[in-house]
């Protein structure tokens, strides 16, 4: 009865999930929206047939890797290239807008970090479009910028991983506390109110009154 009680108090007051892990699989399932979203933006992009021509320079989605034949490209863009990059880069800015809504909702920690790739990325495609650097040059950079954010990102997440953590930790004893001072409280108030029943019985041959407690 005693165990019953508890586990109870467990579910209706603490629902046995603390806030943090309520967080953290809130965060988990809003990513993978928005992940799907965004790539759904992207995607539309990369098989516009408009950029087939550009396609083949450089990946118009950054996630993918350059191939060896775009990495060692020693040309410029043509002025015709040009005009489709700004273009594509345009299309894509709704998908980074759509990015940076999206963070700010799951993980505001995020954004700067988003926004300073954004700005070296704008940096880096007006170089290619003024002819100052090459594809080849443009995408080893691009790529470097990548996994410069990647890194950065993935500190940040651990970051908000190490706080959820700790605030479940913390979370997680204030419950063991409440548990334990209930069911203290509980026991000793089931011993204090507990039904004491006395048998007792008599012996006429030794006029002595044996009695038990239960």
């Amino acid at each position: 009865m005693r165990v019953t009680l508890i586990f109870l108090l467990c579910f209706i007051i603490y629902g046995c999930q603390t806030a943090a892990e309520k967080q953290l699989s809130s965060m988990q399932n809003d990513t993978k929206t928005a992940l799907s979203e965004i790539n759904a933006c992207v995607h539309k992009i990369e098989i516009n047939p408009s950029y087939e021509s550009i396609a083949k320079r450089y990946p118009i989605n950054w996630a993918n890797d350059p191939t060896i034949l775009q990495l060692s490209d020693n040309t410029v863009p043509s002025d015709k290239d040009i005009q489709k990059i700004i273009l594509a880069f345009n299309d894509m800015g709704q998908c980074r807008q759509l990015g940076i809504k999206l963070n700010k909702n799951i993980m505001p920690e995020i954004i700067p970090i988003s926004l300073e790739a954004i700005t070296a990325e704008d940096i880096l495609t007006a170089d290619l479009v003024q002819k100052k650097i090459t594809w080849g040059d443009y995408n080893r950079k691009r790529t470097s910028l990548r996994n410069d954010f990647s890194a950065k990102a993935r500190v940040v997440a651990a970051q908000v991983g190490n706080a959820l953590a700790q605030s479940h930790q913390a979370e997680i004893q204030h419950q063991q506390e409440a548990i334990k001072a209930f069911s203290d409280g509980f026991n000793k108030g089931f011993d204090n109110n507990r039904t004491v029943i006395t048998n007792c019985t008599g012996s006429g041959i030794t006029n002595s009154v044996t009695c038990i407690s239960h």
